[in-house]
């Protein structure tokens, strides 16, 4: 025997379960991204206080905001095709929803090419953590603690980057009887960025600077290759304030975010290809819209994100 409601009483109301247990799950990753990010917020902001070094510039780093700003809108318009799978797929027109998802995945895989392209890069010019060279104030506890521990690692990568180039510059001088004693003399006629070179090379050979005060002559180094594009340059590591810092938040956030981003590739995927072979209808609506909700948090994550690491 069913009991009947009587006319005019509310029915209640059906939880969804999978919609149930995915907000829940949106709802801890929420608090996951915030504490990420107020970590970086604060690391940066004692970083900066601590010893009056600004953070680093956008291209002292090699971020560009423009490439940022068009995956941006690339990840926007792989979530705004993802919505406009679910409306085709509520309307019927299944194949109309699996062109969407396609175009939604083909965009999503746009987007995670070129974050690729921009690690590779980071990796070229050595922007990895533990491998940059850090700038302090002369007579910093800061200073001091580089110069003990983690710069000597960035001492050997720039006399290792020096040697093949520099050295064979360097001839032994005529007035000494033995050429393994003699002190270098520099070749003429050089222009200012090599001569800076060939100077810091010397420096290293007499190990009388410490990283911290090689570091600034790196720096010193890369101004000048900037300011002159006309000689071709020697590839010294990079060097930046809080440039380790910079680096470990920038992978750690932005790594995160690419993970969450394969995962919900992956599902679209599994959409994807069972829209090709026929099988993607109106029960499979559900499941579509769950992973639409999850592909627009991840492009919310990114739109908190992109500010953070590319413009401020």
């Amino acid at each position: 025997m069913t009991l009947e409601h009587p006319p005019g009483t509310p029915r209640p109301v059906r939880l969804d379960a999978g919609r149930f247990a995915l907000w829940v799950f949106l709802a801890t990753e929420v608090m996951f991204f915030t504490a990420l990010i107020a970590s970086y917020l604060v690391l940066r902001a004692g970083a900066v206080a601590r010893d009056g070094m600004p953070w680093p510039r956008a291209q002292e780093v090699h971020v560009d905001p423009l490439i940022g700003l068009i995956n941006t809108f690339v990840l926007i318009a792989s979530s705004g095709c993802a919505m406009v799978a679910c409306k085709l797929l509520a309307s019927g027109s299944s194949r109309g929803a699996t062109t969407a998802v396609g175009l939604s995945f083909v965009l999503g895989c746009v987007f995670l090419g070129v974050k690729g392209y921009e690690y590779r890069s980071k990796y070229n010019h050595g922007l990895l953590p533990g491998q940059i060279g850090e700038l302090h104030p002369s007579g910093t506890q800061a200073r001091a603690r580089y110069d003990q521990a983690a710069g000597q690692v960035f001492l050997d990568t720039v006399k290792a980057r020096l040697e093949p180039e520099i050295r064979p510059l360097m001839k032994p001088s005529t007035n000494s009887k033995v050429a393994s004693e003699s002190q270098p003399s520099l070749i003429p006629d050089l222009d200012p960025a090599h001569a800076l070179c060939l100077e810091l090379l010397k420096e290293l050979d007499q190990r009388k600077l410490g990283p911290g005060a090689i570091a600034e002559k790196v720096y010193a180094i890369q101004a000048a290759n900037e300011a002159d594009r006309s000689h071709s340059h020697i590839h010294l590591p990079a060097v930046a304030p809080h440039g380790n810092l910079w680096a470990s938040c920038y992978f750690l956030i932005t790594g995160c975010h690419a993970l969450h981003l394969i995962i919900g590739l992956v599902f679209l995927l599994g959409i994807l290809m069972n829209g090709l072979l026929g099988r993607l209808n109106s029960a499979s609506l559900p499941y579509l819209s769950n992973v639409s909700l999850y592909w627009h948090f991840v492009d919310l994550v990114w739109l908190v994100v992109f500010p953070l690491i590319y413009l401020v």
